[in-house]
């Protein structure tokens, strides 16, 4: 009789096949140019614009909304609270999709002019807490999170000092253990607050358990950073397409190979994240804006749940439309629930996915009223600020932080 590890690592050997054949499929170009235009995005970064942007509408436009939202944001609490919020981010190794969003909060919370502090993965968290002395500690409701603190010395912690503790909520259908364990060691840790990166409807209907528990579950979505993610004129698109995405084998494989491999195989482009074979060419957030640049398409696919769910649009998304780039997607339940339909275009088959890109390839004319609406809607409210507004407000409800607001 076959083991289940057996089996298991049959299955894991099959997608790694599977994998291997899909990347063997990429044009041969994207693979031998691909330092070529790491290396180019680099320079783009370090040189000075030289064009005349009066003629350049997406530039306009992007300057006109980002400097609009800048100025209403910029330092809104500073020394208005007594908040000291101390995040755990990931390595970009264990999640480099947790990485980026904590990352952007951290960004989005300093620039509110609120005091905020980066928990490094794997650090003494202890001595981090006693040093920083937060107010506000957030981390992830997952063992690879959970087990880096002493429980024990942060209940003695807030014996003397105010600490609300949040946490995301994620459920067992997501890789999680079991939630009922989990939220009995919630209930057990005093935790303040439960945030979800999904929709509200999902939070009602999937994380019912937890606001049976007694907690509550705040949705924050995912969003754009405009002080990293914005748009930088570039005359010369030489790519076809940009696609900035792990490969991960378990939730994206499958649709991969439905919706990319016949546009990855005959088209030319840069395909940049972790487990793609090129890991030490991965490049970080601050030069993702200038990989955009050089492209004529952003490529966009979402997890399963996200198509099946109303779940979650994913934080691409966001960034995409953000750094003026045309943006071509599956179709996730809530897409329409964040952009207009003159914002972004979406199909709901392989086939339409592979026709759209095709035709608006060759059109660019007809990809730049979508970028500039693309554009209006994330700085409408879906910026990290409005995200991370709406965060501290909550906090600032939080019955065991009244004592220092």
């Amino acid at each position: 009789m076959i083991s289940a590890r057996l089996i298991r690592k049959l299955q894991s050997a099959k997608k790694r096949m599977e994998f291997e054949y899909f990347r063997f499929r990429v044009n041969p170009q994207t693979w031998s140019e691909h330092e070529k235009y790491i290396n180019e995005c680099e320079a783009l970064a370090n040189e000075q614009l030289n064009q005349d942007l009066r003629n350049d509408p997406v530039f306009l436009k992007s300057e006109q909304l980002r400097s609009k939202t800048i100025s209403f944001f910029e330092n809104r609490y500073k020394e208005k609270t007594g908040l000291r919020i101390m995040l755990h981010v990931p390595s970009i190794q264990s999640s480099a999709a947790g990485a980026s969003i904590f990352r952007n909060w951290l960004d989005g919370l300093r620039f509110l002019g609120v005091q905020a502090y980066e928990l490094p993965w794997g650090s003494d968290t202890t001595v981090a807490i006693k040093t920083f002395r937060p107010t506000v500690l957030l981390t992830s409701d997952h063992p690879n999170y959970t087990q880096q603190f002493d429980w024990d010395f942060i209940q003695k912690y807030r014996s003397y000092s105010p600490l609300a503790i949040i946490m995301t909520a994620s459920h067992e259908h997501d890789g999680n253990s079991p939630n009922s364990f989990r939220l009995k060691q919630a209930q057990m840790r005093r935790i303040s607050l439960f945030v979800s990166f999904r929709d509200d409807e999902y939070v009602q209907i999937w994380l019912k358990e937890w606001t049976e528990s007694g907690f509550r579950v705040l949705s924050i979505p995912f969003s754009a950073n405009p002080l990293i993610y914005y748009y930088v004129p570039n005359n010369n698109k030489p790519l076809d397409f940009v696609f900035l995405a792990s490969s991960n084998l378990e939730e994206k494989l499958q649709r991969y190979k439905r919706y990319l491999m016949a546009i990855f195989h005959r088209y030319h482009g840069v395909i940049n994240g972790p487990g793609w074979g090129q890991d030490e060419l991965i490049l970080t957030r601050e030069y993702h804006r200038f990989l955009y640049a050089m492209a004529k398409i952003g490529i966009n696919i979402h997890i399963p749940t996200s198509i099946e769910l109303v779940s979650e649009i994913n934080e691409r998304s966001y960034i995409i439309a953000c750094c003026g780039l045309f943006q071509l997607t599956d179709k996730p339940k809530t897409l329409y629930k964040v952009f207009n339909v003159d914002a972004i275009v979406s199909a709901d088959t392989p086939s339409e996915y592979l026709e759209k890109f095709e035709y608006f390839l060759h059109c660019p004319e007809e990809r730049l009223p979508f970028v500039q609406k693309g554009l209006e809607c994330i700085y409408e409210g879906h910026t990290v600020f409005h995200r991370m507004d709406k965060f501290v407000q909550e906090l600032l409800l939080l019955e065991e932080l009244q004592p220092i607001l």
